[in-house]
């Protein structure tokens, strides 16, 4: 049982969760059968791994007493896994204080509870002014909230004037504007990668009310920064990447961190498009966008670094040769990073940065010092090597790592068919470079021309090859005749 549903389940919950699901399984209330408790007693004895030779499903089967009834068997587990669903569901309502609130607010009114109601009421406006929940999440919980006091208005058979209905219309308003924005930013950034054919329905009309509603609207920053990256993302001028980059300063304060997070992320992805584009400057904008990031703890996500924003930011940092910060960056935020891929992570992260800072025995060294068992560390700390060798003239031990290279990307089954064609392109390519630039000192400028313009026309027939741009300034270098 150890890859089904069940067990990979039990695998994401913590030791707190596991105590809570134990205690929901038990409940009368929400589980009556004791044959599904049984199997849940059985199966959580072997947190947190679940690896264990025992969950071989016969043995499960056979240990519970079900080896002559497994059509029971699976039904109980079945039943259990429904309830472990319904756990999670819990667990995700439980963190919406105010949905909770709405609802008994709901059901108060129902049972003509008024004295109660209005007591939840007082309850509800408590618990608003505290929360920290996605803003359109809060409008449409405050839209949900007026709704019931605009219905208890109604049952009261008032005739004064009451602000509930304008109040839910108005929330209502926001959470359709900012909800709608949103998925309307989402379309087009990953149109911009995918080539997907998205169409989102009323937003040119959308558009031109909050153009002309921009004052009304400032105050919700969700909504400004919204329209701000929609536009960033459908004009072409740069000057709407630097209004929503100053408004950010601003404004990604008042958000919560998920939602600063995702304005980041727009703003982040125009700089790459713009860096792949050609326009290096771009990788400034890059850095100071990170920069301020980790000024406000967006990036943190459970309290850690991804190892993807930190190679990033060291990317960047040293792009703009940034190399105090940068390397400042690397010692200071390594413990941010997850214990299991914390030293992966650091230790090709400040090799990288040995080598475009040109501390090439440094670099050397930090590699030889740890043995990289993910892949993306392993093919950049050959890549490293593989760089390092070239730049020291060390041809025995560029060749060497060359053909290692190769046989690790021929036989690393992980790699994509398409990866592999790019990485032997791209040694190959480098192989052929690395043979030219020794020759030339020593063959004639004829022949040396020659073979300099078949080289030529092999690299620029290829059109997938890997640190294409690195390539890019090797060939340069080499195919200059002084």
């Amino acid at each position: 049982m150890v890859k089904s549903k069940l067990i990979q389940i039990f695998k994401q919950l913590d030791v707190r969760e596991l105590n809570r699901l134990e205690k929901y399984i038990q409940s009368p209330f929400f589980n009556k059968h004791q044959d599904v408790l049984k199997l849940f007693e059985y199966l959580i004895a072997f947190a947190p791994n679940f690896e264990h030779s025992k969950l071989q499903k016969k043995i499960v089967i056979n240990a519970l007493g079900f080896e002559q009834n497994t059509k029971h068997f699976y039904h109980i587990t079945s039943y259990l896994l429904e309830l472990v669903c319904d756990f999670l569901a819990y667990l995700e309502q439980e963190k919406n204080e105010l949905q909770s609130k709405s609802y008994t607010i709901k059901a108060l009114r129902k049972r003509g509870l008024k004295k109660q109601v209005i007591a939840s009421i007082r309850q509800f406006k408590t618990i608003e002014n505290k929360t920290r929940i996605p803003e359109s999440q809060l409008y449409l919980e405050q839209y949900a909230f007026f709704n019931e006091l605009d219905a208890l208005f109604l049952e009261q058979s008032s005739s004064a004037l009451d602000d509930n209905v304008q109040l839910k219309s108005n929330h209502l308003d926001l959470f359709y504007l900012s909800s709608k924005l949103k998925i309307a930013c989402d379309m087009l950034s990953r149109s911009s990668i995918i080539k997907a054919d998205y169409d989102c329905h009323l937003m040119p009309d959308l558009m031109h009310y909050l153009e002309q509603n921009l004052t009304r609207y400032a105050a919700y920053p969700i909504i400004s920064l919204y329209y701000k990256v929609h536009q960033m993302l459908t004009e072409k001028e740069a000057s709407y990447y630097y209004v929503l980059k100053n408004a950010l300063l601003e404004e990604a304060p008042l958000l919560t961190t998920e939602e600063a997070k995702s304005m980041y992320d727009y703003a982040e992805n125009y700089c790459i498009r713009k860096i792949n584009s050609g326009q290096s400057n771009y990788y400034q904008e890059f850095l100071d966008l990170y920069k301020v990031q980790l000024e406000l703890g967006t990036l943190l996500k459970d309290g850690y670094l991804s190892e993807q924003d930190y190679k990033n930011i060291v990317t960047a940092g040293v792009r703009t040769k940034d190399y105090d910060w940068t390397e400042a960056f690397i010692h200071k935020n390594k413990r941010a990073l997850k214990t299991s891929v914390r030293e992966n992570a650091f230790i090709y992260n400040l090799a990288a940065f040995y080598y475009a800072t040109k501390q090439y025995t440094k670099a050397l060294r930090a590699l030889n010092d740890v043995n990289f068992t993910e892949l993306t560390y392993h093919l950049g700390a050959k890549d490293i090597q593989l760089k390092i060798y070239y730049e020291l003239g060390e041809s025995e031990a560029f060749s060497s790592l060359v053909q290692a290279f190769r046989i690790y990307v021929k036989r690393n089954k992980q790699l994509s068919e398409y990866r592999k064609e790019v990485y032997f392109n791209y040694l190959k390519i480098a192989k052929k470079i690395e043979a030219l630039k020794e020759k030339k000192i020593y063959i004639s400028l004829d022949k040396f021309q020659k073979e300099k313009i078949a080289l030529d026309h092999e690299i620029k027939s290829i059109k997938n090859i890997a640190n294409s741009d690195w390539i890019a300034v090797i060939w340069s270098v080499v195919s200059d005749v002084v």
